[in-house]
């Protein structure tokens, strides 16, 4: 099975897929057996095809972009927990931009990223990173604890046997970016802590 990959066909189509496909993971559809989660579908393959699919569900402004040809670049901050997880999404596109996919070790080498995945390794520097990137025009996503609340845009929360995800709206708002009332509709939007 290609998760991350979309079917040809119209665009609702393909909405229509990514829909069924968010909410069947969401509810913990593993295939029907009495497996691990981690036996049965890989966690971060799981999160490799949210993050293509959020990617497909959020606008950027056309600054954020040099021109009509620029790729649409995922930057990947700190520890990878990915491994070739992520190698299913290269050469896949993104509203007919290329997506290139980047891992960086420092948030200052992230200037040109669109997406940013910020590992849980850096959790202790979030507000250094949130504080960096606060004027730029990216989306950005985690999968610990309490980031939605911090600041990250969508957080993906692994529980037992399924994969969610919570929505920092205002974050998004703040950058400028603009996520499909399709994804809010599937999300648990949180508030950011003052």
């Amino acid at each position: 099975m290609n998760m991350p990959g979309l079917p040809g066909g119209s665009i609702s189509a393909r909405i229509t897929c990514v829909v069924i496909l968010m909410t069947l993971l969401m509810s913990g559809v593993t295939g029907g057996t009495s497996k691990s989660f981690a036996d049965s579908l890989q966690e971060y393959q799981i999160k490799a095809a949210f993050l293509y699919n959020f990617a497909k569900f959020a606008e950027w402004p056309a600054a954020a972009f040099k021109d009509a040809q620029s790729t649409v670049t995922l930057c990947i901050l700190g520890n990878d927990p990915f491994g070739d997880a992520l190698d299913s999404l290269r050469e896949k596109t993104i509203e007919g931009r290329r997506l290139v996919i980047r891992r960086v070790s420092k948030v200052e080498e992230a200037d040109r990223c669109h997406i940013l995945f910020v590992s849980a390794s850096e959790k202790e520097s979030l507000s250094h990173i949130l504080k960096v990137i606060r004027n730029w025009n990216v989306l950005t996503v985690g999968d610990t604890k309490g980031f939605a609340e911090s600041g990250v845009m969508i957080n993906l929360i692994s529980n037992e046997n399924k994969v969610s995800f919570e929505i920092n709206l205002d974050a998004a708002e703040h950058a400028s970016l603009k996520i499909s009332s399709k994804l809010l509709k599937l999300g648990k939007i949180i508030k950011e802590k003052n």
